[in-house]
C-alpha cells in the first residue's frame, strides 16, 4: 500500500514539475496596464495610448492583431 501511495505521489510532483518547465517554453505576455480610459473626448478625435508589455516566457512572442474595446 505505501509503495503505491509513493508512485502516485511521484507521478503527482513529476508531472507538477513538467507543467512549471512547460508554461515557461512559450510565449506570455504581462503587461503593465490592460486598460486606459481616454475619458470624454470630440468625436473624430484621434487618440493614442502606449501600452507596455514584456514576453516572461523563452519563446518569441508574436502579435498578430490588435483591436480597441
Amino acid at each position: 500500500m505505501r509503495k503505491i501511495i509513493f508512485a502516485v505521489l511521484l507521478t503527482l510532483f513529476l508531472s507538477g514539475l513538467c507543467f512549471a518547465q512547460d508554461s515557461l517554453s512559450r510565449p506570455v505576455i504581462q503587461f503593465d496596464q490592460k486598460v486606459y480610459d481616454f475619458g470624454r473626448v470630440n468625436r473624430d478625435t484621434m487618440l493614442v495610448h502606449i501600452f507596455k508589455f514584456k514576453n516572461l516566457g523563452n519563446k518569441t512572442l508574436k502579435i498578430k492583431g490588435v483591436r480597441p474595446g
